[in-house]
């Protein structure tokens, strides 16, 4: 007896959901990515009979099932931005370059600082705290032990070399 499949489409339909403002169909299967803000749907295809069953970027095998094979060396970039959509409709072909331009293009190149970095252990009222103790007069090592903070970010924060774009009201 052998098993029913189901079609390649339907398995895209089934594991999105249409957003009804912006059209994207939004991934709702395994995610990957290490930005939070930046995770793509990763989808398993082939066969373990055959040795073909891998893992591929949801977006790129939307692209595949309704567009067509994908030429070696080129992307599959979203129209939207978004990259949880597999909208055969917001994705387009090009190269790393246009990839870059297009993020250029409609300013996604910031680098992310303070509490909008994925790396940040501070806030931003932590950050005036500390610059407003030393401005008491209070001793770094006394910063230091008092927020548990290493010695190290301390300095940094009050040189401005780290969180240099929060700076303390004049008094």
């Amino acid at each position: 007896m052998k098993l029913k499949t189901m079609s390649d489409k339907d398995r895209l339909y089934k594991m999105s959901i249409v957003d009804t403002e912006t059209m994207c169909w939004n991934w709702i299967g395994t995610l990957k990515g290490s930005d939070k803000l930046r995770q793509y749907g990763s989808i398993t295809v082939g066969s373990r009979l055959d040795g073909t069953r891998k893992q591929m970027s949801a977006h790129r095998f939307s692209y595949r099932v309704f567009n067509g094979e994908i030429p070696i060396g080129l992307f599959v970039c979203h129209k939207c931005d978004n990259p949880k959509c597999i909208n055969p409709k917001h994705l387009f072909l090009g190269t790393r370059q246009d990839n870059i331009d297009d993020r250029e293009s409609k300013g996604r190149n910031k680098t992310k600082t303070g509490e909008d970095s994925n790396l940040s252990k501070l806030n931003k009222t932590q950050v005036l705290l500390i610059r407003q103790l030393r401005q008491d007069g209070v001793p770094r090592k006394d910063i230091q032990k008092q927020l548990n903070i290493p010695y190290s970010q301390i300095k940094s924060i009050l040189s401005y070399k780290s969180w240099k774009e929060i700076i303390p009201p004049k008094p």
